[in-house]
């Protein structure tokens, strides 16, 4: 059977948000499934010594209209959020809360709805209540989430997933692992496609 499709993604990511919309339509289009790995991309950004794209000017202005751009090409909601750069950590103990509970699918519904509702509607995903109201919007238990947000496992679900993705060569999000060839970045998705159909090149 062939192996998972890693999909190393960061919450507050814009790019990992766009590619979360597409990946999972893509391999199973190749019969793969794909395991969603949310991690602390700010730990990997300073284990490679390099800041966030839209914390350089030129490159962030460049950066922002390209995932407008991208975001109307496939007809998803985006709207840059506004504060950006809000804490991802309290929605991926949550995610990890789910998956531990619920499998893999808990775990995306968790990662779906945090991330629409940062990037359509600015919602502050690292406010406890704002969360529970989301998580509890996508069938997610509340108990389970509330006590996800204060549980040393879940601290310890992130940083070993962080652990792993740096292990992994992951230094950016969204990264893409297909059979150990990794892909960076939203707009990899179509030679990913690519790939899967020819069996690599």
């Amino acid at each position: 059977m062939p192996s998972d499709i890693d999909f190393w993604l960061a919450l507050t990511s814009p790019a990992s948000y766009l590619a979360s919309l597409r990946i999972d339509a893509v391999a199973e289009r190749h019969g793969r499934r794909v395991r969603w790995r949310p991690f602390n991309i700010r730990e990997a950004l300073e284990a490679e010594g390099v800041k966030p794209n839209v914390m350089y000017p030129r490159k962030g202005a460049y950066a922002r209209h390209d995932w407008a751009r991208t975001a109307r090409l496939h007809g998803h909601p985006f709207r840059m959020p506004d504060p950006f750069g809000r804490s991802s950590l309290p929605a991926m103990a949550i995610a990890y809360a789910a998956g531990a509970e619920a499998g893999q699918d808990a775990l995306k519904s968790v990662c779906r709805i945090v991330m629409a509702a940062y990037f359509a509607d600015s919602a502050a995903i690292d406010d406890p209540d704002t969360l529970l109201g989301l998580v509890a919007g996508a069938g997610i238990d509340t108990e389970t989430a509330r006590r996800a947000l204060d549980d040393p496992d879940m601290a310890d679900a992130i940083a070993s997933a962080t652990r792993a993705a740096l292990a992994a060569g992951v230094w950016g999000a969204p990264m893409i692992i297909v059979d150990n060839e990794p892909f960076w970045g939203e707009d990899r998705i179509d030679q990913v496609d690519l790939w899967l159909a020819r069996g690599g090149w």
